[in-house]
């Protein structure tokens, strides 16, 4: 009766793990994106997202560049951006992985690692003579990096140091400006 007793006990045990859910990923993720020279910086926190891919470098003016901000379905993301650009992909364990489909029809992928700072993605964003300025840069584990910064429709390579890290641990995911409290 007892061995008959332990056995329902470890199968509830075994069947209430199975179906627990899982804690959502959370951090920050960066990696390259395949068939260019671009990187890919991703922060997550709960259901909410903020990512950012670019190939400009301090020398180059960026060619590829986009931002998408928006909530993931699960582990799961579908997102477009202003640009009309497409970022489909999924968080897992190892980090993400996943497609960003550009306006004019060219598919690239990705695989990003989690990472932290001064690796992750960082964001500047300010109002230069009345026009809004976006600056960007995605710093990998080993220190590259890519960046690039947007005033108006203007692309221009982002030659200063990176500043306003995206932190994944402030809900909404935002970027966190220097010396600023979240």
């Amino acid at each position: 009766m007892k061995k008959q007793i332990f056995l329902v006990l470890l199968l509830m045990l075994v069947v209430s793990a199975c179906g627990a859910q899982t804690q959502p990923v959370t951090g920050s993720f960066a990696g390259r994106v395949e068939g260019s020279d671009a990187f890919i910086g991703l922060v997550r926190n709960g259901d909410q997202m903020m990512t950012y891919y670019c190939d400009g470098t301090a020398e180059t003016t960026p060619v590829l560049w986009g931002w998408f901000r928006g909530e993931l379905n699960g582990s799961a993301f579908d997102l477009t951006n202003e640009n009309g650009d497409h970022l489909i992909g999924e968080f897992n364990a190892d980090g993400a992985s996943g497609t960003i489909t550009l306006a004019g029809g060219s598919a690239l992928n990705f695989l990003a690692e989690p990472v932290s700072q001064p690796a992750g993605l960082y964001r500047h964003q300010e109002t230069v003579e009345g026009a809004e300025a976006v600056a960007g840069w995605i710093v990998l584990a080993n220190g590259e990096v890519r960046g690039g910064k947007q005033g108006g429709s203007q692309l221009i390579s982002a030659t200063n140091k990176p500043t306003g890290w995206v932190d994944p641990d402030v809900e909404p995911v935002r970027w966190v400006e220097p010396d600023v409290e979240p």
